[in-house]
This record gives C-alpha cells, sequence and structure tokens, in this order.
C-alpha cells in the first residue's frame, strides 16, 4: 500500500507539473498556436492521468473495507479528473476553433475533428423522465466513428450534472476504451 501511495505521489506531482505547462501554453497566444506542442503536452497528460487513474483504482480497491476512507481518496482523486478534463476540454476547442490555422489534414497526424452542429449537450441528472431527452442527443457523439472511445467517454461524463447520482455512476468508471460501454450500458 505504501509503494502506491508514493507512486501516486510521484504521478500526482509529474501530472500537476504537466497539466500547468498547458495551462501555461494556451494562456500564451504564441503558444496556443503551436498545435504540435499542445498535442505533445495533451499525449502526456493524458498518460499521466490514466496512470494516475490506475493507481487510484489499486488504492480503492485496497480500502474497499473502509468505505469512509475510500471516499476520502475518492473525493481527493476527483480534483485531478475535474482537472484533466477541464483542459482536455478547452485544448479540444482550442485545437478545433483554430483547426484551420495551423492544423494540416494528413493521415499521419491522429488529430479528430468533430463537426458536430451547434447544439447545447443537456446536462443529465440521473433522472429516468430526462434520459430520453438526453440520449436522442448524446448519441450523435455515441455514433461518431470520428471519435475515440475516450473522447465519447469524456463527453459523457461532463454531460453529467455535477454531483449528481448519473455523475457520480460515470465516475465510478476509470476513463478508459474498455469502459466506456460499460459506463454507457449502467
Amino acid at each position: 500500500m505504501d509503494a502506491l501511495k508514493t507512486k501516486r505521489k510521484s504521478l500526482r506531482t509529474s501530472f500537476t507539473a504537466t497539466a500547468n505547462k498547458l495551462k501555461e501554453c494556451l494562456a500564451k497566444k504564441e503558444d496556443a498556436k503551436d498545435g504540435d506542442k499542445l498535442r505533445a503536452l495533451n499525449s502526456q497528460l493524458e498518460d499521466k492521468f490514466l496512470r494516475l487513474d490506475e493507481i487510484q483504482n489499486k488504492i480503492s480497491s485496497l480500502l474497499l473495507e473502509n468505505t469512509d476512507t475510500a471516499a476520502e481518496y475518492e473525493a481527493d482523486f476527483q480534483d485531478y479528473r475535474d482537472n484533466f478534463l477541464e483542459l482536455k476540454s478547452k485544448l479540444e476547442t482550442l485545437l478545433n476553433k483554430d483547426s484551420g490555422s495551423f492544423l494540416e489534414s494528413s493521415s499521419e497526424l491522429d488529430v479528430v475533428k468533430l463537426n458536430l452542429p451547434k447544439f447545447e449537450l443537456k446536462m443529465f441528472s440521473g433522472d429516468p423522465k430526462e434520459f430520453l431527452t438526453f440520449w436522442s442527443i448524446f448519441l450523435k457523439i455515441h455514433d461518431s466513428e470520428e471519435l475515440t472511445a475516450i473522447d465519447k467517454f469524456q463527453y459523457l461524463y461532463q454531460s453529467m450534472v455535477p454531483d449528481s447520482r448519473a455523475a457520480r455512476l460515470i465516475s465510478s468508471f476509470p476513463i478508459t476504451t474498455e469502459n466506456y460501454p460499460k459506463a454507457v450500458e449502467s
């Protein structure tokens, strides 16, 4: 357990440093136009978040017998998840908005361009009465072949009303390709 906590501390430090670099780049206009640099930082941040999430899940599973402690660790980790999703969203918005000015369309680049019509994604709280309306709108994202499962998962997570029953359920799944279908089914 101590080894996991030490590794988590190191990953948190690394995640925070990368997140701060990305925030600085987004704040500076000249850096914000450097798509390669932003994508590199995004990849680093995503990798560090996924490894941090994996360690967090291992720690949580070891703490299952003490639900108060597990809830504390999960609440603490939620700040990292929120920070990750916020930065990811800002970066995607910037890259999609400015795609004509600095992104090249090349088969070598692994950039996803989401050309959805402008609509506001309805927030879902978990109320069964709201589900059909929410799902009919979210289905455009769910059925998109241009998005990865992780991107779809992030959109799903961001469309949950914070601290709602639905948000707690979705956030209980680590953001991975394998967990997206499980989260949707639940």
